[in-house]
């Protein structure tokens, strides 16, 4: 889900501009930066990526969007984390597109206590 949402998007950029397009230009910049990430709020993030591909997501993911939506605003924001290690978003779309890389990543952020969150 996230390496799609990242390729629709035109990578890492892509999806760092449309989301400052669309207010959220400091959210994802502490995503990618070495503070604390700021949290996003489910509806702008769907707002920002529009509602046909959200819809996409979900039919993919076979999840109703009012589940999918607080998953990707909770996970989007540590998977950026993750691939953008001190802030440094160079390599970061070649980590999400490497599956075992993305894998690990996932796997981390789900033993961090992030299970919980998919049931």
């Amino acid at each position: 889900m996230a390496q799609e949402l990242m390729q629709k998007n035109g990578g890492l950029a892509g999806l760092k501009g449309k989301l400052d397009g669309a207010g959220l230009g400091d959210a994802i910049g502490s995503w990618i930066g070495t503070g604390e990430n700021q949290e996003v709020d489910a509806n702008q993030l769907a707002g920002a990526l529009g509602q046909d591909q959200i819809q996409g997501l979900a039919d993919k993911a076979g999840l109703d969007v009012g589940k999918l939506l607080p998953m990707l605003s909770t996970l989007l924001p540590q998977i950026i984390d993750k691939i953008t290690p001190d802030g440094d978003e160079a390599g970061a779309d070649a980590k999400l597109a490497d599956k075992d890389s993305l894998q690990g990543t996932l796997d981390g952020l789900l033993k961090g206590g992030l299970g919980n969150l998919l049931g």
